[in-house]
């Protein structure tokens, strides 16, 4: 069966009219503000919904979808200068790492510089050998042996 559609405004405001006047949804969702205005906006060839508080909660939302998109952009170039950030710090670690591991091995070598009789220095060089992740020697591994 073939709907019969509305011929002119003024049946189209009827219509809303009724739906106004009786207990629908409609009558429910819309303030008298918002029906008042929706009937001038069909008087007035104007967009169904422009001004009512339905219009302005789809724009507000529409604002919000833009800021949160704008944020999002920002935050992606702030995640993709971090990533930088981040790479150049670990270069640098890696050096640092590698200064330290080139320090330890000179000490580690002696080279009559550190007096290995001297507990102290030596247990020092047993604890950074082993935070470097460095084997102990004999002479490391029997000063723990005497300690136990």
């Amino acid at each position: 069966m073939k709907q019969k559609l509305l011929n002119s405004k003024d049946e189209e405001i009827q219509v809303f009219e009724t739906l106004y006047a009786s207990p629908s949804y409609y009558a429910d969702e819309f303030s008298q503000a918002n029906h008042e205005k929706l009937i001038s906006n069909i008087r007035n060839d104007f967009p169904l919904m422009l001004g009512t508080s339905w219009d302005t909660n789809l724009t507000e939302a529409l604002e919000k979808n833009n800021e949160l998109a704008n944020t999002i952009v920002a935050l992606r170039t702030q995640i993709s200068g971090c990533d930088g950030y981040i790479k150049d710090l670990e270069e640098e670690l890696k050096q640092q790492k590698m200064r330290v591991d080139s320090l330890l091995n000179d000490l580690v070598k002696n080279d009559g510089v550190v007096d290995l009789n001297n507990h102290f220095i030596l247990a020092e060089i047993i604890k950074a050998k082993v935070s470097c992740g460095h084997w102990l020697n004999e002479d490391e591994i029997k000063f723990i042996k005497d300690r136990i």
